[in-house]
């Protein structure tokens, strides 16, 4: 009966939901953390799956069959809102960039690796064996000792591809002119690439979401008047839940326009739909913990032989929750030393 976990979530989902007309904070941080704690949870659950079998019937059949129709769209999101939330503080932020490189990119990596090193504590304990390689380059998230590891190497790609936009036209006028088609040109690189280097189509196939993200943040004060109108609002999301449909059944490298159109059918249903709650904001802000830390539960339990599906997932769930929380807060004081104001 894995299906309850779905149906949790959405009554999670719905509690404290509001359907009350427009609201021009859709894009705020309250509303984008609800709408990632939403994914993120997701994601736990999908990758759970990947350790524990669901068990027969319709019901599990249809709870596999979600996630394999989400697919890598679970993810989307993260990307789109990292995008938009980079211009919109390059924008508004008048030092931003002058630190962006400390506290984007320095400090995911530092709290990536940190993260990492829990993974091989665990392996050493549990005698748990990867290649060499894997330990050589697991710490800039090319390869994996037991943990998630691509989004981290994707998003600080893009953290880096975004700063040498934005050093590009610090001094303009139009923030975004230069820099949005800087970053995906630069996007449609790394894809190429990675798919050169023959790493799965999940390294690379949301990456343009980022520049989608960053594309919203520059059209806002084009198309946020206009989508407070009802009619205007209801003419964008049927055309773009009916492109949504038709990109999705194409497949193939449609995927990567797919991917940017669904993110913004989120952000116009999310415009009249209030989704948010503290448990949701809550799992949102420890998006990078969740994710990173997640598969340690996973992983103990699956060397303990815990077959059953909805008990691994319930201890699961809970030890990855407590071990984000743990971790931020530890990550939170160091970060005073590693990474100090000014």
């Amino acid at each position: 009966m894995m299906i309850v976990w779905l149906a949790a979530l959405a009554a999670l989902i719905l509690y404290q939901v509001r359907i009350d007309g427009f609201h021009e904070g859709f894009l705020d941080r309250q509303t984008t953390d609800s709408i990632k704690g939403v994914f993120i949870l997701i994601v736990l659950l999908s990758h759970a799956r990947s350790y524990v079998f669901a068990g027969e019937g319709a019901l599990n059949a249809a709870y596999n069959a979600f996630f394999v129709w989400l697919g890598q769209l679970m993810v989307a999101m993260f990307l789109f809102y990292s995008g938009y939330g980079c211009l919109e503080s390059f924008k508004n932020k008048e030092k931003y960039l002058d630190t962006f490189l400390k506290k984007r990119v320095g400090r995911t990596l530092f709290h990536f690796v940190l993260a990492v090193a829990l993974y091989a504590v665990l392996n050493v304990i549990l005698k748990i064996q990867y290649p060499a390689k894997n330990y050589l380059f697991c710490w800039i998230a090319w390869e994996s000792i037991g943990n998630s590891n691509w989004y981290i190497f994707t998003i600080l790609v893009l953290y880096l591809m975004s700063w040498l936009a934005f050093s590009l036209e610090k001094s303009s006028g139009r923030k975004g002119l230069i820099s949005i088609p800087a970053v995906s040109i630069l996007c449609v690189a790394y894809i190429y690439f990675m798919h050169k280097a023959g790493k799965e189509t999940w390294w690379y196939d949301t990456a343009l979401c980022f520049p989608c993200g960053m594309a919203v943040s520059f059209l806002k004060p084009y198309f946020l008047p206009r989508i407070g109108k009802n009619a205007w609002w209801a003419s964008w999301t049927i055309l773009a839940a009916a492109a949504f449909i038709l990109l999705y059944n194409m497949g193939g490298l449609w995927f990567f326009p797919c991917a940017c159109v669904f993110c913004l059918l989120v952000v116009l249903v999310t415009a009249r739909v209030r989704i948010g709650n503290r448990l949701l904001g809550w799992a949102g802000k420890h998006l990078f913990e969740i994710y990173i830390l997640q598969r340690l539960p996973m992983i103990v339990l699956s060397q303990l032989s815990v077959k059953n599906p909805m008990v691994f997932v319930a201890v699961s769930l809970t030890a990855t929750l407590l071990l984000a929380a743990a971790f931020h807060r530890f990550t939170e004081k160091l970060d005073t030393l590693v990474f100090p104001a000014g």
